[in-house]
């Protein structure tokens, strides 16, 4: 739940001599109050070096600001590396800047990666080519591998897969002044010193988060994980979290009964999760091919095996081998299928087209719920 008071956002931090950025302990810096909503914290070293966690949704000018005044009054010297919390593209549209201007890395975890570099490749939610004309992905410097740990300015800095308000997200922590400090991304928002509150975000199910790989997980993992501080983006400060991240998994439990009582369907995820079946690429371009491929993967939520069966509806001028995806799939797992995709671009209509794909499971027709879009004539 994310409230607007800012002692429900951030009781904790204090001014410094940078008016847009407040100090959260001797090494960690965030966004004032006066900047609510925005994206970015940094942690400055002995050394005067940098790593900035999420930064987004603000003007370069603003950052350029920050960072002059960060030299100026509290010892910044330069910026090492930029962190992504999960896929959003809301936090990382200042990427292209650090790395051009400031010469920072960006880091995430390797399951992020692709959807900063190839947006345009998925379907998911908030992608960054949706916040940004000509932003159509940016390269990762370093993908971690999940649990991998990296020595920094003498910090030990940790990179754990955390899931939640989708798969695609991942949680950075370290020892930091004496506390353990977790930066969270968009998981959980909140204050922990008001007990009616459980710090969930808004369920999107656009994001890829499942509840049981979601927020259940990522819930638990917090409570072992037993951080002093959690710094969730868009301004949060979370301090002594512990009974807060007790309820925010209480809730995670709580909501995937909620769901379960509320789609009639023995196994909910069907009529919750848009991805079941998924194509990729999801956009498919023929401007400089007639030959494509697309790979079509099947999900089987049940306790046992699945029969499926996939008709791809195509377009004039386009044809698939095979145009008819039939299998059967183990209980609670997937099967992928590349599709070859020859086009006669003279054929195809002008402009986007869709593909949309015909599903029958175990001889029950869902009909067109999933798709694909392809485009071979400028």
């Amino acid at each position: 739940m994310r409230v607007g008071r800012e002692q429900d956002r951030d009781a904790i931090s204090t001014p410094t001599k940078v008016p847009l950025i407040n100090q959260v302990t001797p090494h960690l810096y965030k966004l004032s109050h006066q900047t609510q909503g925005k994206n970015f914290a940094i942690i400055v070293s002995d050394n005067g070096r940098g790593l900035i966690l999420d930064c987004g949704l603000f003007p370069k000018a603003m950052l350029e600001e920050i960072i002059v005044g960060m030299r100026q009054h509290l010892g910044l010297k330069a910026i090492d590396a930029f962190w992504i919390s999960h896929m959003h593209g809301d936090h990382f549209l200042l990427g292209p800047e650090l790395k051009e201007k400031y010469g920072a890395k960006a880091w995430t975890l390797d399951r992020i990666a692709d959807k900063c570099e190839f947006p345009r490749r998925y379907d998911y939610a908030a992608l960054v080519s949706a916040y940004g004309d000509g932003f159509d992905g940016m390269k990762i410097d370093k993908a971690f591998r999940d649990g991998e740990a990296i020595e920094w300015e003498g910090y030990q800095i940790q990179v754990d897969g955390m899931p939640g308000q989708t798969e695609f997200g991942c949680c950075l922590w370290l020892e930091l002044d004496g506390k353990r400090i977790a930066f969270t991304g968009d998981n959980l928002f909140g204050n922990p010193a008001d007990k009616k509150q459980n710090g969930h975000e808004a369920v999107v199910a656009r994001n890829s988060a499942i509840f049981e790989e979601g927020y259940l997980l990522g819930s638990r993992y917090l409570m072992n994980l037993k951080p002093d501080i959690v710094m969730g983006s868009h301004s949060y400060v979370m301090p002594d979290p512990a009974e807060f991240l007790g309820r925010y998994h209480e809730w995670s439990k709580e909501i995937i009964q909620h769901y379960r009582n509320l789609l009639p369907d023995k196994d909910y995820e069907y009529l919750f999760d848009p991805y079941w079946i998924s194509a990729y690429p999801y956009r498919v371009d023929f401007s400089q091919n007639d030959v494509q491929q697309v790979t079509v993967t099947v999900r089987n939520f049940r306790d046992q095996a699945q029969r499926h069966r996939i008709e791809l509806k195509l377009p004039d001028g386009l044809t698939a081998e095979p145009a008819v995806l039939e299998g059967t799939i183990d209980r609670e797992s997937r099967q992928s299928y590349p599709v070859k995709l020859p086009a006669d671009r003279d054929l195809v209509p002008p402009g986007v087209q869709l593909v949309p794909l015909d599903i029958t499971l175990d001889d029950k027709r869902y009909g067109e719920l999933f798709d694909f879009l392809i485009r071979a004539q400028q």
